[in-house]
């Protein structure tokens, strides 16, 4: 079976039995020379599933400016045990950085195994030839995404190596659970010659690890945050750059303020009189305490989409 356009399922009882088998079936017919994909591809989730291969677009591959959505039928209204889940459950990642536009929300992921992570490459890279460079717009939102404490899950990757203009809109997702050793966000862009557009907002993070690495001394990319709250108790909860702006955010630590473009942010937050639980289990798990700094007002969102909580439920800031 292939796939060139059009609406799929995946997870028990639809058309694929995991997002793997899906994607293989885009990516077979989308590698040069003789590229088919001819519309827009959109995969449902509609069950249950376990992963258990590469999950790969591959690097000779061309979107052509068309656009892959992953979501999922069932809400999970920001709980961690409703929705369909998807285990991943080896050393497996997904990688879409030849489709540049892509559009993924609505899922309930957790690492089962040693999990590598879940790389969003947003754009197209260096070696594209000009003539299948598009630009790109990358939304992530409202998913959930449990790293189980696994040593090399590091759930997001951005990487823009293209310097074509590229609009990133990462919102109301909730992370938790990154080991020690591994970032929760990894921003690693190019600012680049042409225009990017990066926002980050009204996500919570809950982990071990370094929350949002804006690759400071690297690429230091243009972002701006707004409303994100962040928890770790071994590392930064944010690292920022030279080319970063920050406005309301949360941190367990004293980095939420370190942007050089910085307004209103909190820090040194203990999380459990902001949240309601801590308890990834509990269904008022990271949702805010009214009347703390966690639930005030926030600054305006940047992101014209990004107006409720996850799935309609409180999330920092909303």
């Amino acid at each position: 079976m292939t796939i060139t356009s059009g609406t799929h399922t995946f997870g028990a009882g639809g058309e694929y039995a995991d997002l793997y088998a899906a994607l293989v079936d885009i990516a077979n017919e989308a590698v040069p020379p003789f590229p088919q994909i001819n519309g827009d591809i959109t995969l449902v989730q509609v069950g249950d599933c376990d992963v258990n291969d590469l999950v790969s677009i591959l690097p000779g591959y061309r979107s052509y400016g068309y656009k892959l959505t992953i979501t999922s039928d069932k809400p999970h209204y920001g709980e961690t045990n409703k929705g369909w889940l998807i285990n991943f459950n080896t050393s497996i990642y997904i990688d879409l950085q030849r489709f540049g536009n892509h559009e993924i929300s609505g899922l309930n992921i957790k690492a089962t195994g040693n999990f590598i992570g879940f790389k969003i490459y947003i754009g197209y890279g260096a070696a594209e030839l000009v003539a299948f460079r598009h630009d790109s717009t990358s939304k992530i939102y409202n998913n959930i995404f449990n790293c189980n404490n696994q040593l090399n899950c590091s759930p997001f990757s951005f990487y823009n190596n293209s310097k074509k203009n590229a609009v990133l809109e990462l919102y109301r997702n909730k992370i938790f659970g990154h080991h020690l050793n591994m970032l929760a966000f990894d921003f690693a862009f190019s600012s680049g010659a042409f225009t990017n557009d990066y926002k980050v907002e009204n996500n919570s993070l809950y982990g071990d690890g370094v929350g949002m690495d804006c690759a400071p001394g690297v690429s230091d990319p243009p972002l701006i945050l707004k409303n994100n709250a962040v928890y770790s108790p071994t590392q930064n909860c944010y690292r920022f750059g030279l080319n970063q702006e920050a406005y309301n955010n949360i941190s367990s630590d004293d980095t939420a303020d370190d942007a050089p473009v910085q307004l209103d942010n909190y820090i040194n937050a203990v999380f459990a009189d902001e949240f309601k639980s801590l308890d990834p289990n509990n269904a008022d798990f990271l949702k805010p305490v009214l009347g703390q700094n966690s639930s005030m007002s926030g600054v305006s969102q940047g992101i014209s989409s990004n107006r409720f909580g996850i799935e309609g439920n409180p999330s920092p800031w909303s």
